[in-house]
């Protein structure tokens, strides 16, 4: 092996050149008698030289040893305390500088021959580069989810500060609870905890132009909302208090984005006038993106307007929960002194209106935990399970790398019979190591900006802060982490192997008999142990969420969503302003809609199942007493079409349907779900009862006339809830939603929706018009998007704990040719093999599902928030997991050992 010297210790005839440390400038080369203090010298000095590479240590480190004596003396003589510590500085700042130098020079040195190493086992390399690079990119590509959602700080100066404030019903158990206007006020006015609290609510706008009328996503929101945010417009100017006034709140701000798309981004929009349901609104500013509050309103908002504080019938609506609340804490204030005070203005409101408030609280919440607490146990499954899988890519790159350096046997014997140190050895072998990490880790890095566009493609619509997940500093960093984390630990066990080897021992290891090839097994055994235990559990929390998955899509919705396509519209109060009218447009509506081709049924309701919209009304029924304040009824509600059971498929179960008759000249009927009589009703007969309602406002009480199924309104996870409903022509609303039932393909349908309302009224427009079936995706969207990852994630786990196995089996089979050659010469039958070599692979792959079914046992209760229907400790998933694992690992270990059973005696005698 070359020996390398230090660019200041090449020497000419064999002298130090000029640029020598410190230490050796102009020394006599006779020894000289040192003073017992020079001991402690020599000590801390020889400790310094540890700074150099051991090579150059061995073979010049006496020599600068007592150059640096020589010296220390003579500077002592010469110049006493301050000789010595020039010395000393001169000798520190020299070494510091001088020993990165050789370092770097080893380094590079070794970074060449690792390269040609590499470059001659091309298929190796590019079989480890893959490996690594899949695991590397999809940790990566799962922490850059985590990373834009759970880690990275939100946009809000002090965002620590911001809260969200939600009535608790504590009868329902119901700890978010919209609250009212008046209760909103009363909040306002009485908390000294706040610095700023403001309304939050959804509601879409008609927006009429010279274009095509668009729906607009609208948010209207209290004045203070933009000052708690800490955001100011990109051009324009904020609302202001006055403008929360009725009569005064005719403005609105545009959202960047829609600023740039309807407006090309245009200055001149300030002080336009838009058209929004009916009334003339001016535009007074226009805020950036990032003012979002993505788990309270739809998203993304196209317009804020300011929420009317101060109705004159305040009073009349308290009990009309349909507004969320933010708030920004004082400084200096908790959460927890928030939620004192809060605690102590919600008793007090109960005492004042009991009617509204008894029975509920008030629950502070930081404005974080709301917005990732629900999605925060998935990611983290989710980057566990990633984690596991780059394990996994790293213990068949760590077996690869086990038997490459088998392979390197006769190389490393005789770099090490030329002299080279088992370190020196080491240090090249992991330089090798780790360059093969780094690029897999490079093309790692373009996996994961695939596999990232790809998450958000399968982005659940729960998945708050979309725009932030991307490659950023932060990902870099952490992919950097990963790669030298990775080209160090799972390569420190190949280079150990390989570096300890020596002649004697690689003369045994050949003849198949040496304790380092034996040690070699093991730690390739390991490995292999490691890898099927690890895919155990994937595959197992996998299964858990697919069972889960499967039973949810099994839960019937309550009514048939095949060739059904639902189109939403909403009447501006200004030119729809009575009942009658608003009545008499649906109505036209449905008759044209029926008349289309492919439609077999049509019609319409207030709010369809399933579509994130919904309304709950207090009610009492009059056959029964009265209930104390707090303790009232309250159902789900809906007006509808005669025809929208029949339409959506919901049966009827008992007594009649509405029919054109129950108009609004006839008295009034509702129809209530199962749920509604099992919940109300629990003894009685509740056909013939009457209900009182809340929205009814004292204009008469409506008779149950029958009975319908239950529904899932919300989504198919929860409980179907208790609904009553009433014939539109007796309740009439501004919103409806039309539905359709095709007899083809629903989508066909949309344009034809669209132009019947154009043809009623050509400034009337349409909403989302989406099929029931997309509505129903949509509410299991996230569980989806858990199981299809984690899923894929057990698969490759699944294949690449599979290939460890069939690799080490096959590595196996190779060492054990010459024995197994002896074997069938003694008369050994190939079945006799093929049980050996089966056995050892299924003995392996056994242990590993041992270790990681406890494994399981104690990490499964981690899911349990994330399944549906299923225990997190589920016997039958489990074992169905095994025996899938179990019958991989067979076929794994059935290849090479049948290739076994081929072998030759004649052949494998002769074997090496």
């Amino acid at each position: 092996m070359l020996r390398r010297l230090s660019p200041w210790l090449r020497a000419t005839g064999g002298g130090l050149q000029p640029g020598r440390p410190a230490a050796c400038r102009n020394a006599p080369r006779q020894k000289l008698t040192m003073p017992q203090p020079a001991a402690l010298s020599e000590r801390l000095y020889r400790w310094l030289l540890l700074a150099y590479p051991t090579e150059f240590r061995t073979e010049y480190g006496e020599e600068l040893v007592q150059v640096f004596l020589d010296n220390l003396h003579e500077e002592s003589v010469a110049y006493g305390r301050r000789g010595v510590l020039r010395l000393w500085w001169e000798t520190m700042t020299d070494l510091s500088s001088t020993a990165f130098a050789e370092h770097l020079a080893i380094f590079w040195q070794d970074l060449r021959y690792g390269a040609r190493m590499l470059l001659k086992s091309a298929g190796f390399s590019l079989v480890a580069i893959f490996v690594l690079a899949l695991g590397i990119g999809a940790t990566s590509a799962m922490f850059s989810v985590v990373n834009g959602v759970l880690l990275r700080p939100l946009s809000f100066p002090e965002p620590e500060q911001v809260v969200m404030l939600w009535q608790t019903n504590q009868r329902e158990n119901d700890e978010k609870v919209r609250t009212s206007v008046a209760n909103f006020v009363d909040w306002r006015e009485r908390n000294r905890v706040f610095s700023h609290l403001s309304l939050l609510r959804s509601y879409p706008q008609n927006y009429v132009s010279d274009r095509v009328p668009e729906r607009l996503s609208a948010a209207l929101v209290s004045p203070a909302l933009l000052e708690l945010a800490g955001i100011q417009p990109l051009i324009g100017r904020p609302f202001t208090q006055d403008e929360e006034i009725e009569g005064k709140n005719q403005v609105v701000i545009l959202s960047e984005s829609y600023w740039r798309r309807r407006f090309d981004a245009s200055p001149a929009v300030l002080g336009k006038q838009m058209k929004l349901d009916g009334k003339n609104h001016t535009v007074v500013g226009v805020v950036p993106n990032n003012f979002e509050f993505t788990n309270t309103v739809a998203r993304p908002v196209d317009i804020w307007i300011p929420s009317s504080i101060n109705p004159p019938k305040r009073e009349e609506n308290r009990g009309a929960f349909a507004h969320t609340v933010v708030g920004r804490l004082k400084p200096g204030i908790s959460v927890a002194q928030a939620q004192s005070e809060m605690d102590a203005i919600a008793a007090q409101l109960a005492r004042q209106h009991p009617e509204e408030n008894t029975g509920f609280g008030i629950r502070v919440v930081p404005y974080y935990e709301q917005l990732v607490g629900e999605i925060r146990p998935a990611l983290l499954v989710l980057l566990g399970a990633v984690g596991c899988v780059l394990l996994i890519c790293c213990a068949n790159v760590a077996n690869l790398l086990l038997v490459r350096a088998a392979v390197r046997q006769r190389e490393i014997a005789i770099r090490t019979a030329l002299g080279a140190s088992r370190s020196r050895l080491f240090r090249q072998l992991l330089t090798e190591n780790i360059l093969l990490t780094v690029l897999g880790g490079a093309l790692g890095l373009g996996f994961a900006w695939g596999a990232v566009q790809l998450l958000v493609a399968l982005n659940p619509g729960s998945l708050p802060r979309l725009a932030e997940i991307r490659l950023d500093g932060t990902v870099l960093a952490f992919t950097a982490a990963i790669v030298l984390v990775t080209g160090t630990v799972f390569s420190v066990a190949p280079a150990l192997q390989i570096s300890q080897i020596d002649l004697a021992d690689n003369l045994k290891d050949g003849g198949r008999g040496s304790t380092a090839g034996a040690a070699r097994n093991r730690v390739r055994s390991g490995l292999v142990i490691s890898e099927v235990a690890l895919a155990l559990v994937l595959l197992s929390c996998a299964g858990l969420l697919a069972r889960s998955y499967l039973l949810l899509q099994g839960v019937d919705p309550g009514f048939n969503p095949k060739n059904l396509i639902s189109a939403p519209v909403m009447l501006p109060e200004a030119n729809y302003a009575k009942p009658q009218t608003q009545a008499a447009f649906f109505e036209r509506l449905v008759e044209r809609v029926r008349t289309l081709p492919g439609v077999t049924s049509a019609s319409a309701v207030s709010t369809l199942p399933m579509s994130g919209s919904s309304m709950v009304i207090g009610f009492t029924v009059r056959e029964q007493p009265p209930k104390p304040p707090g303790q009232g009824n309250a159902a789900g509600y809906n007006s509808v079409d005669p025809a929208y059971f029949r339409t959506m498929g919901i049966p009827l179960i008992r007594g009649r349907a509405f029919t054109d008759a129950d108009n609004a000249k006839a008295p009034k009927v509702a129809l209530i779900s199962q749920a509604t009589a099992r919940r109300f009703f629990k003894n009685e007969d509740p056909i013939g009862k009457h209900l009182r309602l809340d929205i009814s406002r004292g204009e008469g009480d409506c008779e149950i006339i029958g009975i319908v199924g239950d529904v899932h309104h919300d989504d198919l996870a929860s409980e179907s809830r208790a609904d009553i409903y009433a014939p539109y022509q007796q309740a009439p609303l501004p919103f409806m939603t039309v539905v359709a039932r095709t007899a083809g393909e629903p989508a066909a349908l949309g344009d034809s929706l669209r132009r019947v309302v154009a043809e009623i009224d050509p400034a009337q427009p349409v909403g989302t018009i989406q099929s029931a079936e997309q509505y129903l995706a949509d509410s299991t969207a996230q569980p989806r998007f858990n199981t299809v990852l984690l899923g894929a994630f057990a698969a490759a786990a699944l294949v690449l704990a599979a290939v460890g196995l069939y690799g080490v089996m096959a590595y196996s089979v190779t060492q054990r040719t010459h024995e197994i050659g002896v074997r069938l010469a003694l008369g050994a039958r190939p079945r006799d093999i093929l049980q050996m070599v089966v056995g050892q692979g299924m003995g392996l792959a056994l242990l590993g599902v041992g270790l990681g079914l406890a494994v399981t046992f104690a990490l499964a209760r981690l899911l349990s928030s994330l399944l549906f229907g299923v225990e997190a400790i589920d016997p039958l998933t489990f074992l169905a997991v095994a025996a899938l694992l179990a019958s991989v690992a067979l076929l794994a270990s059935y290849v090479p050992a049948r290739r076994a059973t081929r072998v030759d005696p004649m052949v494998a005698l002769r074997y090496e």
